[in-house]
């Protein structure tokens, strides 16, 4: 398959891989209670809240892999096909991670200048979500910047 989108996707496609891996790996190997057993201080529904809200961007991402791993796999593709995809990956997995439900956490914007993560919590979620928050962010600067287009066309 060889459209003007197929470059994109690909690239789309590694960035949300890497994010759907690692937090898949967190959320099989962490959960709430281990977390509030550790930090006990912690507010449980808010940490809960957080964890319902990750795995919302696992499966977002793992939907946005399959599409794109399909799309890039098939002989023809058309623009609008490949353009629905990156508009759906735009509108959930990176609308979810910067703006969340409930609004757990939101973006800090003059984080860059402070040389810290843009993501500020409401509340402590524990040390093991903020680096994992750390980790991803990168990834979703990444895709925001490649698809930033899709919400001024749309």
């Amino acid at each position: 398959m060889n459209t003007p989108y197929s470059k994109q996707l690909e690239s789309v496609l590694i960035n949300l891989k890497s994010i759907e891996d690692r937090l898949n790996d967190f959320l099989n190997k962490e959960c709430t209670q281990t977390i509030l057993l550790s930090q006990p201080d912690l507010d449980k529904a808010y940490v809960e809240s957080v964890f319902k809200q990750l795995r919302y961007i696992e499966v977002y991402s793992y939907e946005g892999v399959t599409a794109i791993s399909k799309a890039l796999n098939q002989n023809q593709l058309s623009n609008l096909s490949a353009e629905k995809i990156l508009i759906g990956v735009n509108r959930k997995c990176i609308a979810e991670y910067y703006y969340p439900n409930n609004d757990l956490w939101f973006e800090d914007s003059r984080a860059a200048y402070a040389s810290k993560s843009s993501i500020d919590f409401q509340v402590n979620p524990g040390r093991e979500v903020i680096i994992l928050m750390e980790d991803l962010e990168p990834h979703f600067q990444e895709l925001r910047e490649e698809l930033e287009y899709l919400e001024a066309e749309n």
